[in-house]
């Protein structure tokens, strides 16, 4: 922390309101949140571990910023939504405009995916990219104050402990030094380490119901030059592990002209960064598309690994008694497996959520808060939770109605691989779009059913040249 910053907190914490908000966290949930509590207090302060970098920069407390990620199409719309223009800041600075009809090639369940009829618009770029101009933004609002290299340490209540007040804010250089700051709202954005359990507990609170879910998964991912033409002219290739051989990979163009390639495993096999054994394991892959990039592409770093251990969801909504004053969101709430790219869209979604909760006042705000967020975090979770199915190396005992969800599931994606219309119902779902129920209408249901009487044979794996199968309307 800078003495600079040092100053700013003891100034703040010099007096208190009940017109300020405080958000622990300057993350894309945090920034977010910030901005949506900006429209409703006089004051909102956005405090980070991290001494925040005044460029696109990795940041040491996000590990996972250096590999693939994507902001789904959903969670692009609302970010414009809160933040009008930022997509052509982003574009100016780099970022693609990618649509999934002209740009995408999608590999599962032994074939390609046919192409859309309408495609859906997409920006790539890196975390990095995306959360510097989201900071910046936010950081500009006239009431709004983002400080990094500071560490919250616990949270302040009222003596019944039955609302809390604020937060204790220590030097991340000196922890001997602390600082209160008064708030009339605390939202928890520190992500899936979040310390809120263990401070409710301290409070007396019973600890949230906890769920885990998933297989383990490990990344390798390393930046290339782009070349125009490479990767068949798309811009995004995702080849989906299967459950036999459960390696995987998906490779998005970037800014600088870069390639960034994330290759996965969900067996507990680490995939490796060192060059030649990263072209192998591209090449062990499905499907040659990325290999066929990555064994002729020029390589612009040494690689980095990062491992995830399950998603992990905190049920705060079936809590007896949850203090007022304070609410989590983002990964605090329910995080994500990074490979189906959810996270970063669900904290939006959440973000905007808290505006339109506390537009309505502060009331019971957190049992609305939480009301509102379920059917979206209750949506996703299942879906990443169902796909995370297909890689138990175990028996699993499923209710019937799981069985034949997975099921039906599995016919969808073998008939997504001929049938435009379903690989577009599959997008929209994936892109959060539309929610999963979608995928059972009685249109897409009959195609699906159609398709399996016939026994349509699945697209071969080809090289990136060759063209995507399109079927017909």
């Amino acid at each position: 922390m800078t003495s600079q910053t040092t100053g700013i907190l003891t100034s703040l914490a010099a007096f208190g309101t009940n017109d300020r908000a405080v958000v622990i966290g300057a993350g894309m949930g945090g920034l977010l949140a910030a901005r949506a509590l900006a429209d409703h207090y006089r004051q909102v302060i956005v405090l980070d571990r991290d001494t925040l970098p005044t460029s696109p920069g990795q940041r040491r407390n996000v590990p996972q910023g250096q590999h693939v990620h994507g902001l789904l199409a959903r969670g692009r719309v609302i970010v414009e939504r809160m933040l009008p223009g930022i997509t052509e800041d982003l574009i100016a600075d780099g970022a693609i405009l990618a649509n999934s009809k002209r740009d995408l090639t999608w590999f599962q369940q032994e074939g390609y995916h046919a192409t859309p009829k309408r495609g859906i618009s997409v920006l790539l770029m890196s975390r990095p990219l995306l959360e510097y101009h989201v900071r910046r933004r936010v950081a500009t609002l006239p009431n709004v104050t983002v400080i990094g290299g500071c560490q919250v340490t616990g949270l302040l209540v009222t003596r019944d402990r039955q609302r809390v007040t604020g937060v204790r804010v220590a030097d991340t250089d000196d922890r001997g030094t602390e600082h209160v700051l008064l708030a009339h709202l605390t939202v928890d954005a520190s992500g899936r380490g979040s310390r809120l359990p263990a401070w409710l507990e301290q409070f007396g609170y019973d600890l949230p119901d906890t769920v885990v879910a998933g297989v383990e998964s490990r990344y390798a991912t390393r930046r290339f030059r782009r070349i125009p033409g490479q990767g068949g002219g798309r811009l995004a290739t995702v080849i989906v592990a299967s459950p036999h051989l459960q390696r995987g990979g998906v490779m998005l163009a970037q800014e600088g002209d870069e390639w960034l390639v994330s290759l996965a495993s969900r067996g507990g096999l680490q995939p490796p960064t060192e060059l030649s054994a990263f072209v192998d394991w591209a090449a062990s892959l499905e499907a040659p598309d990325i290999f066929d990039t990555v064994r002729q592409a020029i390589p612009l770093d040494d690689g980095a690994m990062y491992r995830f251990p399950q998603s992990t969801r905190r049920h705060f909504e079936r809590m007896e008694r949850f203090p007022e004053g304070l609410l989590p969101i983002g990964d605090a709430v329910c995080s994500f497996n990074p490979v189906y790219a959810q996270g970063m869209s669900v904290a939006a979604i959440e973000a905007e959520t808290l505006g339109r909760c506390v537009a309505y006042g502060q009331d019971q705000l957190s049992h609305r808060f939480f009301a509102s967020i379920m059917p979206s975090v209750d949506a996703t979770w299942l879906m990443a939770a169902n796909g995370d199915l297909r890689y138990a190396t175990g028996p699993i005992d499923l209710p019937r109605p799981a069985r034949i969800a997975n099921a039906y599931m599995g016919r969808l994606l073998a008939v997504a691989q001929r049938d435009a219309v379903v690989s577009e119902a599959f997008q929209r779902v994936t892109n959060l779009l539309d929610p999963p129920q979608a995928l059972r209408r009685p249109g897409i249901a009959m195609r699906i059913a159609l398709a399996s009487i016939r026994r349509e044979p699945p697209t071969p794996p080809r090289h990136a040249d060759q063209p995507l199968a399109t079927a017909a309307d």
